[in-house]
């Protein structure tokens, strides 16, 4: 009995880890997006006096685009959560506002968290009956695949810029390079890049311009 549990217990861990881990970067980003002055100051220090104007200038727009990345994160729990519970309770599923309050923090872990949240929904309407648990199962795949692939890449294009095929590519990449880790990084780390592209044109144009 002991052994058969240990497989749930490590996977319960890890989910938990990766709640955690997420709510720490999201406070993280939440501090860099707050924190300027510190960080210009330390740019100014470490890097060129030639460089210090244009990559502050670049970590302010990627700041920026992180803290509306913060508030999508957010925003998409709240959506999902909201969802989860008016969903479970049309279906007459006991404790669907925990459950829903559940589906919205594990929001936080792509695929992982949701997954998760799903199965815990299904195992209390499994309590009711069996044909409970098939329409929440249902209901959990249709939500799901409205999220995956609707409301994550329109809310992250509205909120960073990112084309929504680019979002779902840089999320599939970062799942294949670091799990949950690489989800949760990939949507910011394609935020920095497409600064760091995006100057880097700018600067070619300039030079391209003076040379004319």
């Amino acid at each position: 009995l002991i052994s058969g549990n240990i497989p749930f217990l490590e996977v319960l861990g890890r989910l938990l880890g990766g709640v955690a881990f997420v709510l720490a970067t999201l406070v993280l980003a939440f501090y860099l997006t707050v924190s300027r002055s510190g960080v210009e100051r330390f740019i100014r220090a470490v890097f060129p006096a030639n460089l210090e104007d244009r990559t502050i200038k670049l970590y302010q727009r990627t700041a920026r685009k992180i803290g509306r990345w913060l508030q999508a994160q957010i925003f998409l729990s709240l959506i999902i959560g909201t969802v989860v519970f008016v969903g479970l309770w049309l279906l007459g599923v006991e404790q669907a506002l925990v459950l829903g309050v559940v589906a919205g923090i594990f929001e936080l872990v792509p695929i992982a968290g949701p997954i998760f949240a799903g199965g815990l929904a299904i195992l209390v309407a499994a309590g009711v009956s069996f044909e409970l648990a098939l329409y929440v199962l249902l209901f959990f795949i249709v939500v799901q695949q409205l999220e995956g692939q609707l409301l994550v890449p329109l809310v992250m294009k509205k909120a960073v810029g990112v084309h929504p095929v680019i979002v779902l590519i840089a999320l599939l990449g970062g799942a294949k390079i670091a799990g949950l880790v690489g989800m949760l990084l990939a949507v910011p780390a394609v935020v920095l890049l497409q600064e760091i592209l995006e100057d880097w044109v700018v600067i070619k144009k300039s030079r391209a311009d003076s040379d004319l």
